[in-house]
């Protein structure tokens, strides 16, 4: 698993640089938790079905 990712920030209104910042084991599979470089704005994403940055 990565520790850095591309994506859109919705606080900084751009696509920026996430890093991992926690995870665990969750019964519906691994939680990660996210946080932006530039503004420390976080999503949690858990396994491949729920993802907060695409809410």
């Amino acid at each position: 698993m990565s520790m850095h990712r591309e994506q859109s920030c919705p606080e900084c209104g751009e696509t920026t640089g996430f890093t991992r910042v926690a995870s665990t084991n969750v019964n519906l599979g691994r939680k990660i938790k996210w946080r932006c470089d530039d503004c420390g704005f976080t999503t949690v994403q858990i396994g491949d079905v729920i993802d907060t940055a695409t809410a």
